[in-house]
């Protein structure tokens, strides 16, 4: 039996008010598959996402997490980097 790699195509979250339970903000990106990053013809009729939809998800992210203090400048920077 052949293993398929399923991947993440689209991103999406949600910032909650742990007080109120509203949302304060929301988050939807399309990101590129890493292990196979060209598109198939069958997700792209699968789910209208076409290969120039994809985007680099952690930059994108970023200033959400900055502007609610989820994160730090110097976290950004060293995931852009590729650190972890």
């Amino acid at each position: 039996m052949q293993s398929v790699v399923q991947e993440i195509i689209e991103f999406s979250c949600a910032i909650l008010d742990a007080q109120s339970l509203q949302i304060v903000a929301e988050f939807q990106r399309y990101c590129r598959p890493t292990e196979h990053p060209v598109l198939t013809a069958f997700c792209t009729e699968l789910t209208g996402i076409s290969q120039a939809t994809c985007a680099f998800i952690i930059l994108s992210l970023s200033p959400l997490l900055l502007r609610h203090a989820l994160t730090s400048a110097s976290s950004v920077r060293g995931m852009a980097a590729g650190q972890q």
